[in-house]
């Protein structure tokens, strides 16, 4: 009876389980864990509704970026995964994100230019079950190939020049330089601030006597990086003992809108086989290159080619015979003459060898200029009431019946008896009421004025003469009349 009521309990079990799992057909969702594509049974009540909105956007020719909306049903969502694919529900069976999403973004990298890619993203809960989100695909944008030829040349003990050639295809926009202390082990972060434009590229600030490795990325518009080129190297040259000490007193002077005069003191002990001048247009901004194309062997320069009205600051480094440099000079700056203005006047030298200053010459032209405009008067020739020379009415000189001068037989001169004056037939000579001739009394002006324009006016009797000053100045008036 026993074996009979167990049978019958065993018989009810299996038609409810048979009746459980009849009502949950295998499409009804995934078994969490399994990847897409995988059939299984969902034996849990409740799991996350499946994420919505799904958007796949390629930034790059190696990076597609995913969002979505969390799920408004079902259990709470704890995390994500996102899987990818090739083809259509091709996706892997494993997660590309190694760690779960919390977010409900994503940013898919490490794939291939110009390629198209299927993705999905899985909702779970506390108990790991989950929905899929509808699938979404994307093609990565056309890549830029990586750099080649990359050459590395020790310079000195702290610098490394590299070289390289660009890519194939679409020139990129620059390039980043990766360097490190050991083969593959460069830095993620490059050496250069802004990405460099042109294929070469000095390394600064190195240790001394130590190998570094080196790699360049082309980068695009969209800062996308291409893959690394090849691998070089390059071994710092060992400082020499002591070493050199940096150039000292460093000044700077303009001597045009174009040029910079430079000068500085030799460091001491053991004098450098040369220097280096370094320039730039902001302070401690300048250049890693020399604008020198050798070592300067003494201690100016003139720093030409430059831009008229603009600040520049300068340091100068001694090399030592190996190409070592020292430390940097003090930093001097100078802001070259505007464009247009002359800079400090140059001697100018004569026919007769002698030095002449231009300006100088222009002021002896002006006081000349001045004193020949002198004139800054009022001139005014005037005559008296009377005729000043021989009237119509006047007596006559002596005529062709007068009376000679006094002959061999003339009688002697007036005796003591003798009519004191001339007789009453005798010419009458300047009388008090006689016109005396026409004399000039000037009146002089202390300075010369300058004079813009002459003007005569009048008749016979007045004529007037005017010489205009120029504004502000004041008119003198000198006349012409009898002196009394």
């Amino acid at each position: 009876m026993v074996i009979r009521v167990r049978a019958a309990l065993i018989g009810l079990v299996l038609v409810l389980l048979a009746l459980v799992i009849g009502a949950m057909p295998a499409s009804a969702g995934r078994l969490a864990g399994g990847g897409p594509g995988a059939s299984a049974f969902i034996l849990e009540p409740s799991q996350p509704g499946p994420p919505t909105g799904l958007t796949a956007t390629a930034v790059s020719s190696s990076e597609v970026d995913l969002s979505w909306t969390a799920p408004s049903s079902g259990s709470p969502t704890v995390s994500y995964d996102v899987y990818d694919g090739t083809s259509q529900d091709g996706e892997s069976n494993t997660a590309v994100n190694s760690a779960p999403i919390t977010g409900t973004t994503f940013a898919v990298t490490g794939l291939s230019a110009s390629t198209k890619y299927y993705f999905l993203v899985l909702a779970r809960d506390a108990g790991g079950f989950g929905t899929y989100s509808d699938e979404q695909s994307a093609t990565t944008l056309d890549g830029i190939g990586p750099p080649a030829g990359l050459s590395a040349k020790a310079v000195s003990s702290s610098e490394v020049d590299l070289s390289w050639t660009a890519p194939s295809g679409s020139p990129p926009a620059g390039y980043d330089v990766y360097e490190g202390t050991s083969s593959g082990d460069e830095s993620n972060n490059p050496v250069n601030s802004d990405p460099i434009t042109g294929t070469t590229f000095s390394v600064t600030g190195l240790t001394g006597g130590t190998t570094y490795y080196f790699v360049v990325d082309a980068v695009d518009a969209a800062n996308n990086l291409s893959g690394d080129s090849n691998e070089t190297s390059a071994t710092t040259s060992t400082p020499t003992p002591g070493g050199i000490g940096p150039p000292a007193g460093l000044s700077a002077k303009v001597v045009s809108s174009s040029e910079v005069d430079l000068s500085w003191t030799a460091p001491s002990g053991s004098p450098p086989a040369g220097y280096d001048v370094y320039e730039g247009t902001s302070s401690g901004g300048e250049s890693n290159n020399p604008v020198n194309s050798d070592p300067i062997t003494g201690t100016t320069f003139s720093v030409t080619g430059l831009t008229g009205g603009t600040t520049y600051y300068f340091v100068v480094d001694a090399v030592d015979a190996a190409n070592n440099l020292s430390g940097d000079s003090n930093e001097a700056s100078a802001t070259t003459a505007t464009l247009g203005q002359p800079g400090p006047p140059a001697a100018s030298t004569g026919s007769s060898g002698t030095s002449a200053q231009p300006w100088l010459i222009l002021v002896v032209l002006a006081v000349i200029g001045g004193a020949i405009a002198g004139a800054r008067v009022l001139i005014r020739r005037r005559r008296s009431g009377s005729a000043p020379g021989p009237g119509p009415h006047a007596a006559p000189g002596p005529g062709p019946h007068a009376a000679p001068g006094p002959g061999p037989h003339a009688a002697p001169g007036p005796g003591p008896h003798a009519a004191p004056g001339p007789g009453p037939h005798a010419a009458p000579g300047p009388g008090p009421h006689a016109t005396p001739a026409p004399t000039v009394q000037a009146v002089p002006h202390a300075g010369p004025p300058r004079v813009t324009s002459v003007q005569a006016t009048g008749t016979d009797a007045t004529r007037t003469v005017r010489f205009v000053p120029y504004p502000g100045a004041s008119i003198i008036t000198t006349e012409e009349a009898p002196r009394q």
